[in-house]
């Protein structure tokens, strides 16, 4: 399953449609004032901000999972105009970096870092994807926010879907967009 969210909805109406608890978490952590939050476009974007996001990814997953060539493909989505990066920053230190990809109609959520033990901090991650949902519907001017798979509905083979991955699908649903599906056969379906 997979979300999008319709950014033709008033402001009000997009923070309404969230979950309850998701709504709770936001207001909570956008009134710390300890936390900021700090978009990335090709207006603002600093040199080689995107390998701080790679350096912090690096440090969480104890591994590089991309190329530093993907990374640098990143850097120049924002800089075309087709990406932003959203820094979260508790005492003016990043904590959390988010990167958001976007054509003239779209944008989509791709990739997020947060320092594990930056979550005692509730609803940071929350606080990023909001931002990000407000800045691609009032400043990129976009028609929609995919939110990308929200529920893994059946996978002959369980063990190839990890809970982090059940739990980050699981977080994005309560964003409550429309609900799309997939199906994806192989040569055993």
């Amino acid at each position: 399953e997979n979300q999008i969210i319709n950014l033709n909805l008033s402001e009000e109406n997009l923070f309404k449609n969230m979950k309850y608890n998701h709504r709770h978490e936001i207001k909570k952590s956008d009134s710390n004032t300890k936390l900021s939050v700090i978009i990335y476009d090709y207006h603002n974007y600093i040199k080689d901000l995107i390998f701080k996001m790679r350096d912090m990814h690096i440090e969480v997953s104890g591994r590089e999972t991309r190329s530093k060539n993907s990374w640098k493909i990143m850097e120049n989505m924002i800089l075309q105009k087709k990406g932003f990066l959203i820094s979260l920053l508790y005492e003016k230190i990043p904590i959390s970096y988010s990167f958001f990809f976007h054509n003239h109609f779209e944008c989509i959520y791709f990739s997020s870092v947060t320092v594990r033990h930056n979550f005692k901090y509730s609803g940071i991650n929350h606080l990023s994807l909001w931002n990000a949902i407000k800045f691609a519907k009032l400043k990129v001017k976009l028609k929609s926010f995919n939110l990308g798979i929200t529920k893994y509905i059946y996978s002959r083979n369980e063990k190839n879907i990890d809970v982090k991955k059940k739990n980050i699908a699981f977080f994005k649903s309560r964003f409550c967009g429309e609900k799309k599906y997939d199906f994806i056969f192989d040569k055993k379906t």
